[in-house]
């Protein structure tokens, strides 16, 4: 049966059922309850589409404590939990969802927004699969007209083919079913690196479909387009590790992590291609900070100019970028 035939013959069912998931007690928050602590870690947010709400509650879906289903501003939300603070870039998550039709249970949702999946454990009638890849992250999308509004990182999620199977509904892999928002609770800072770009890189990377990967940001400061990765933890001898990093939806390339090495003279990061991981590369190279526009930028901290390695330059698909000068980075850690 298609996901579309489920739908047309439980659709009075699944309202009725919708009914009794956002009123039915202390196990779900009816809308008049949608004010609630926010865990000691943060809390994801998931909005639901209305299509994909539907298609849930016929599968008999309900929240595996502490998670949370109920209706909040005119649309049915999902809260989970964030448990501890997120690692790199991971972000585990407490609680999850069971199935009663197919006999699922997926719990232990981890967000990558390296690999751009997140992950749960995951069983069937019983049987454990051990940790699948249930949705993928993608830019959010609008539902019912507009895009939810997000204090923390953004995703959009849609289901895999391997969860589709597992429930029972292969035609629904690819199905966007809500918008997720990340919100960790405030961590120690520990600095930050900004990357003041190059106009003519800008345009190179703008032509490649660059993104940031949270936490990561990409905004204008002074007339000039600045990228800033927070760095994660205390700096550890000539290394400087960071979270979020920066996708590119031309070649399919996500890097990550970076990692600037002062003594090599490089910044290396988690790269992955179309999927495939290619572990830790070589994406920058480190050298005097130049001009930009016709100044070279204030810094507080380790300023350092930013250069494509080779390496980086073939994984983009564009050979002849090798050299290409991307622009100043300032290296300031908390405390400099």
């Amino acid at each position: 049966m298609t996901m579309t035939r489920r739908l047309t013959a439980g659709a009075l069912g699944a309202t009725v059922a919708l009914a009794a998931l956002v009123t039915a007690g202390p196990a779900y928050a009816a809308s008049s309850r949608t004010t609630m602590a926010t865990p000691m870690g943060g809390l994801t947010t998931v909005t639901l589409d209305p299509t994909a709400l539907s298609a849930l509650v016929s599968l008999g879906v309900a929240p595996i404590g502490p998670t949370r289903i109920f209706a909040q501003g005119g649309a049915t939300v999902a809260t989970f939990p964030i448990a501890g603070q997120p690692f790199g870039t991971f972000v585990a998550h407490s609680g999850g969802l069971s199935f009663s039709g197919p006999g699922v249970r997926i719990s232990n949702f981890l967000v990558n927004t390296s690999s751009g999946f997140l992950t749960a454990q995951t069983s069937v009638k019983g049987t454990q699969l051990g940790a699948q890849r249930i949705f993928t992250l993608g830019a959010a999308q609008p539902i019912s007209g507009s895009t939810p509004w997000c204090s923390g990182i953004a995703a959009g999620l849609t289901l895999t083919k391997v969860a589709a199977g597992a429930l029972g509904v292969p035609s629904a892999a690819g199905l966007f079913v809500g918008d997720a928002c990340v919100v960790p609770a405030m961590a120690p800072s520990w600095g930050n690196t900004a990357v003041t770009l190059d106009p003519t890189a800008l345009g190179a990377l703008v032509s490649l479909g660059v993104a940031p990967i949270g936490p990561a940001r990409i905004g204008t400061s002074a007339g000039s387009t600045v990228a800033t990765f927070p760095i994660a933890g205390p700096v550890f001898g000539t290394f400087v590790a960071h979270g979020g990093g920066l996708s590119f939806s031309g070649p399919g390339v996500r890097i990550s992590n970076f990692l600037i090495n002062t003594s090599t003279g490089f910044l290396t990061a988690q790269t992955s291609v179309h999927g495939t991981s290619l572990g830790a590369q070589r994406i920058f190279t480190l050298g005097a900070a130049q001009p930009i526009s016709g100044s070279t930028p204030w810094c507080s901290g380790i300023a350092a100019g930013l250069t494509l390695t080779k390496v980086a330059a073939g994984a983009l698909g564009v050979p002849s970028a090798a050299g290409l000068f991307i622009g100043d980075a300032c290296v300031t850690p908390a405390g400099a």
